[in-house]
């Protein structure tokens, strides 16, 4: 998957498909009056930006640890975890390649710069290039992190009550420092609810299936 990420940097342009950042600055305009990365941009203060980037970087965190656990203690919730993990990038890969586009800050200009002195100045320009610059819609930021709530919701709540905060300032963050237009986190939501739907569709479709030895040891283990 994360080939297939950083290839779509050259392979997307040889579609002859054109950035569409223009277009989805228009639609924020026609939702809200003004995408928030510039009506928030008053609201910029080095301790907020540093905090909202920890926020960010709690993705990479999550995106791992999340179906880590399932995959420790429970084969077959992990199992339905990762179809809809997987179900959710896929559609997010095909509006990075139908709907390419960098974000507002790859494409647009603004009055001021972001600066966090303590962790926002050390890490902001390795997160940028990271980047394929097409993957602002749908946010996948706050896809794969509202689906693993939702997930977790379902199967591990304790761990729900204890990330939910995190990912609310994950998901302010993403606008917050410029990183989404407001549409790409609506677009980031319905992907979600796709993959969740997808993961409660494989769960119950396999659930009357005989559990290995394996699995059923791993059950007896787990406090």
């Amino acid at each position: 998957m994360g080939i297939s990420f950083y290839a779509m940097g050259a392979a997307v342009p040889l579609l002859g498909n054109p950035g569409v950042d223009g277009l989805l600055l228009k639609w924020d305009r026609a939702l809200a009056g003004e995408t928030p990365a510039v009506a928030w941009e008053s609201w910029l203060t080095p301790w907020l930006e540093d905090l909202a980037m920890g926020g960010y970087l709690f993705f990479f965190y999550y995106l791992i640890a999340g179906p880590g656990h399932y995959c420790i203690r429970d084969v077959r919730l992990f199992r339905a975890c990762m179809v809809g993990l997987f179900t959710m990038y896929g559609l997010g890969f095909m509006g990075y390649t139908v709907l390419p586009a960098g974000g507002p800050q790859c494409c647009m200009t603004f009055a001021r710069p972001l600066h966090g002195p303590w962790l926002l100045d050390w890490t902001l320009q390795a997160v940028n290039q990271a980047s394929n610059r097409m993957d602002a819609f749908p946010s996948m930021h706050l896809a794969a992190s509202l689906y693993l709530l939702l997930f977790d919701w379902r199967h591990l709540r304790r761990r729900f009550w204890w990330v939910l905060a995190p990912c609310l300032l994950l998901w302010f963050s993403t606008i917050y420092l410029r990183f989404h237009y407001l549409v790409d986190l609506l677009a980031g939501t319905a992907v979600a609810l796709a993959g969740w739907y997808m993961a409660e569709k494989y769960e119950a479709s396999t659930a009357s299936q005989p559990m290995l030895a394996t699995e059923i040891n791993d059950r007896k283990a787990r406090p």
